[in-house]
């Protein structure tokens, strides 16, 4: 946090010679290519996940939260109106834009890795065969709203006595969701799986029943879309922005991030499994032929030449 936006701006400024465009991602990326920017005189197309926005001493810490509130602050905007262009992944993050800052952002919606997550059978549940898997995958802190998922499995416990969750991910809020865990009764139901290889995230996407994202003022999310390339469907926060992708296909449930909400969604998918099995399937064709990288490359493209 002290040396990091330095070292950053400085490799940029070396590496920038007869570079046509400079296109930075979050903080401190896109502040060190508005500097180099205006001194080398290259245009600068911001890929904006989401605009910082200030968190808790208690969440984050006192360093992280200091580090959030000057990325927050006015200094942003400054450096913000020297970007030529910006990219955001949903409209949710564009509405976000164009409230901080007054600026027009084109949406261009992230993938997910299609080729490597697609790389799998539904058969290969292992030793968690004969459970109904529900999963949640995320960096364990409140945005995430992980909680939810163990309030939900507490509404529909007794209705799906074979349910089982895993928790992918670490976080500050672990051990509060540990407890919150235990606190329910569901230390035998619900598995903390902390963090995970890639190959290891794909065998639970492949294992899941249903993938779980609960999050709140989140611009995407790329779970739900991970999920679906691996013939799962998910139940989705209707504040996350990739809620609006999953709505409008009909490739996912969208509700409000809120256990009986997600208990409802949870039960429709246990009673009527064939039913959801054909919408991720759906999904998952949907996600094969519309995402990638190629195309997200070939769109950012379009946006940076126009």
């Amino acid at each position: 946090m002290l040396f990091g936006p330095l070292v950053l701006f400085c490799l940029v400024f070396k590496n920038s010679d007869k570079k046509t465009v400079l296109q930075p991602h979050n903080l401190p990326s896109y502040w060190a290519a508005v500097l180099v920017g205006w001194f080398k005189k290259i245009p600068v197309v911001w890929l904006c996940s989401e605009p910082p926005a200030k968190v808790k001493i208690k969440e984050q810490g006192f360093l992280k939260a200091l580090a959030w509130a000057v990325a927050a602050s006015p200094l942003d905007k400054f450096f913000v109106k020297m970007v030529d262009k910006i990219i955001v992944f949903s409209s949710k993050s564009q509405k976000w834009v164009k409230k901080r800052y007054g600026r027009e952002a084109v949406i261009v919606n992230a993938p997910p890795d299609f080729e490597f997550f697609s790389q799998g059978k539904k058969e290969q549940k292992g030793s968690l065969k004969g459970k109904f898997v529900l999963l949640t995958v995320g960096k364990l802190y409140e945005i995430k709203n992980q909680i939810v998922c163990l309030e939900a499995l507490k509404l529909v416990e007794s209705k799906i006595p074979e349910a089982i969750l895993l928790v992918v991910g670490r976080g500050a809020k672990e051990q509060i969701l540990k407890a919150k865990a235990k606190a329910l009764g569901l230390q035998k139901k619900v598995k903390f799986l902390g963090f995970v290889s890639s190959q290891g995230l794909r065998d639970f996407y492949w294992s899941a029943d249903i993938n779980l994202f609960p999050a709140f003022k989140q611009s995407w999310g790329l779970t739900p879309l991970e999920a679906l390339s691996c013939k799962t469907a998910s139940v989705v926060s209707d504040e996350a922005g990739v809620g609006e992708l999953l709505e409008k296909e009909k490739i996912g449930l969208v509700c409000p991030a809120r256990p009986p909400a997600f208990a409802k969604h949870i039960l429709q998918v246990y009673q009527d499994k064939k039913r959801f099995d054909k919408m991720a399937e759906k999904g998952y064709l949907w996600v094969k032929k519309n995402m990638g990288w190629e195309k997200f490359a070939e769109k950012v493209l379009e946006v940076i030449v126009s």
